[in-house]
């Protein structure tokens, strides 16, 4: 059995730093050795060792932890010595003594979007040594969410839908409408959200840009902005909520929320057992006092509580708990998706 196209040396410290970078090169189709976790019965040698020899590439990740680590380094020695190796840093680090002759891929600022001119860079690199990613394989040999899209109108029509094997020589953009309160977005963190949410339905989709995620707030600032804001909310085919206190208190957070709705009615919200509407809660709030409590839809919880705080804290876009939820999401997301693909008709109304 050949291996993998990547394997992936880093710092066990840096495992959560590593998974978008691990979903991202998953995501153009490229295999990745990266979980060390050895099966019983099984030794180091057998397991990493064989991963070490076979790999078509081996990509190391030079971070403040990981320039000090004898195994990184050894790893990263044998990738010299096979003329595989292909450098990157995570951290401002100089390599370690032996590789500063090597230039390493930058993605220190990375923010975990695949489609960043830096980690397309990094592709590059790795793709100069292995061949070009296969994430423009037929959909129908990958989890493609591919479809004609339904064209867009303000007046109530039944569009048919075409299924995948129709649309083979297509590529249809899914738009995720992701709507928040500014006051959420501290340091960043609905924008690490949304990339992180964006590198795992990549995975999940097997090429990269077949789901688009739209800030609400970012749209077009050339336009007027409830104008280039409708427009996104007629294009969109999932109203993503990111529900808090602040989310509930905005005028205008109400306002998308209703306009998507009204654009497909109850009826067309409903996508089998799945609805078009996405509630993701940030703080602790009661299930009925979420937007479109009616449709008795489950909500994704991205915050923490303790005894002492009954709102919650967010979640630490950071924390292995914060990648757990990321992909039950993602998955949750992915399904609704692909349910869409495979439905008959899609109901619109102005």
């Amino acid at each position: 059995m050949p291996g993998k196209d990547i394997f992936l040396s880093y710092a066990s410290e840096d495992r959560d730093r590593i998974q978008p970078l691990v979903c991202a090169l998953e995501g153009t189709g490229w295999t990745v050795f990266w979980d060390r976790t050895i099966p019983a019965g099984k030794t180091w040698r057998q397991v990493v060792g064989k991963e070490l020899e076979g790999c078509r590439s081996l990509v190391v990740v030079w971070s403040s932890v990981s320039v000090e680590k004898d195994w990184v380094i050894e790893e990263a020695e044998r990738g010299k010595a096979r003329g595989i190796l292909v450098p990157v840093r995570m951290d401002e680090v100089l390599p370690p003594l032996g590789f500063g002759s090597i230039q390493a891929a930058d993605l220190v600022r990375w923010d975990g979007t695949p489609m960043a001119s830096s980690f397309q860079a990094f592709v590059r690199d790795i793709g100069d040594l292995i061949g070009a990613p296969p994430s423009r394989t037929p959909p129908s040999e990958r989890g493609s969410l591919t479809a004609v899209s339904p064209p867009v109108t303000e007046e109530g029509v039944e569009v048919p839908t075409r299924r995948p094997s129709d649309a083979a020589s297509s590529f249809h953009r899914w738009r995720v409408y992701l709507s928040y309160a500014g006051v959420d977005d501290a340091e960043g963190w609905v924008e690490r959200f949304r990339s992180q949410l964006s590198v795992r339905l990549d995975q999940l989709c097997g090429r990269m840009g077949e789901v688009e995620i739209w800030l609400g707030r970012q749209i077009d600032p050339a336009r007027p902005h409830m104008e280039a804001i409708r427009e996104a909310l007629m294009k969109s085919d999932v109203f993503l909520a990111l529900c808090s206190n602040g989310y509930l208190r905005s005028s205008h957070c109400q306002r998308e929320f209703d306009t998507f709705r009204q654009r497909f009615g109850d009826v067309g919200l409903r996508v089998g057992d799945r609805s078009r509407l996405v509630r993701v809660r940030l703080h602790n709030i009661p299930i009925d006092q979420l937007p479109g409590a009616s449709d008795r839809m489950a909500s994704f919880d991205f915050f923490t509580t303790d005894g002492l705080d009954e709102i919650g804290t967010i979640l630490n876009a950071d924390s292995a708990e914060f990648q757990d939820r990321m992909w039950r999401l993602a998955k949750s997301v992915f399904e609704l998706l692909r349910t869409l693909r495979d439905g008959t008709t899609i109901t619109q109304r102005s």
